[in-house]
C-alpha cells in the first residue's frame, strides 16, 4: 500500500477527560440557558467553577437550485450588529429532528422547498461553552414554492450566487458567519464527487 492509499488516522489524545459537577441552571434567556458546573481535572482536584450555554441543536441548508444556484440569505445580525450572508438555518425545535428542522428553516427564510436532504456535516459549533451540535444538510432541486415568513427576530433577502462561486465566497470573506463557513467548505471540498 503506498503512502498515498493509506488511510488518514488522526492519533488520539493521553489526557484523560476532566468532569463537570454539580450542574446548576442560572439563568435562562428564551433561546439558552447559562450553567454553571464544578469543574475537576483527572486527578479528581477541583480546578474552578466554569459556565456554559446551554443550547438546542441548529441546522443550516447548502441549498442548490436545478441550475446550479446556492440559495443564500442576507440577514441583519443583532449580535454583530451587521448584514450577513449566510446560508439558511436556525434552532432545531424541542423533539424536532435535525433534518425537519433543516427543511422547516430552508421555507421558511427563503420560500424554497427540495424534493430531499442528505447529511452534508456535523459538528459542535463552539465546544468549550456549547454542547450543542450543528447539522449542515445539502438540499439538491431547491425550487421556490412561496413567499418566505419569518420569526419577529429575522427579516431575510435570498441571494442566489452560481455553484462555481463557492470558494470565491469563502475566500473574499463574503461569509462571516463561521458556521455557515463550515457548512459551505464541507461543499466546496465535495462539489467534484457531489456530482452537483
Amino acid at each position: 500500500m503506498s503512502h498515498e492509499e493509506r488511510p488518514f488516522v488522526v492519533p488520539g489524545p493521553t489526557l484523560l477527560p476532566w468532569r463537570l459537577q454539580n450542574r446548576k441552571l442560572v439563568a435562562f434567556y428564551n433561546v439558552f440557558g447559562v450553567l454553571e458546573h464544578a469543574l475537576f481535572d483527572a486527578s479528581g482536584a477541583f480546578r474552578k467553577n466554569v459556565f456554559t450555554l446551554d443550547c438546542r441543536d441548529w441546522c443550516n441548508v447548502v441549498a442548490v437550485t436545478p441550475d446550479r444556484q446556492l440559495v443564500l440569505v442576507w440577514q441583519w445580525r443583532f449580535g454583530s450588529e451587521s448584514m450577513s450572508l449566510e446560508i439558511p438555518g436556525g434552532v432545531v425545535d424541542e423533539g424536532e429532528a435535525p433534518i425537519d428542522a433543516a427543511r422547516r428553516e430552508l421555507l421558511e427564510e427563503t420560500g424554497y422547498a427540495c424534493d430531499s436532504l442528505e447529511p452534508l456535516i456535523s459538528m459542535f459549533a463552539n465546544p468549550p461553552m456549547h454542547g450543542n451540535r450543528l447539522h449542515t444538510f445539502l438540499a439538491r432541486g431547491a425550487v421556490r414554492v412561496r413567499e418566505p415568513s419569518f420569526d419577529l427576530a429575522e427579516e431575510c433577502e435570498v441571494a442566489r450566487v452560481p455553484v462555481e462561486h463557492t470558494a470565491a465566497l469563502l475566500d473574499g470573506g463574503h461569509v462571516q458567519h463561521a458556521l455557515c463557513h463550515a457548512g459551505l467548505g464541507a461543499f466546496a471540498r465535495r462539489l467534484a464527487s457531489l456530482g452537483i
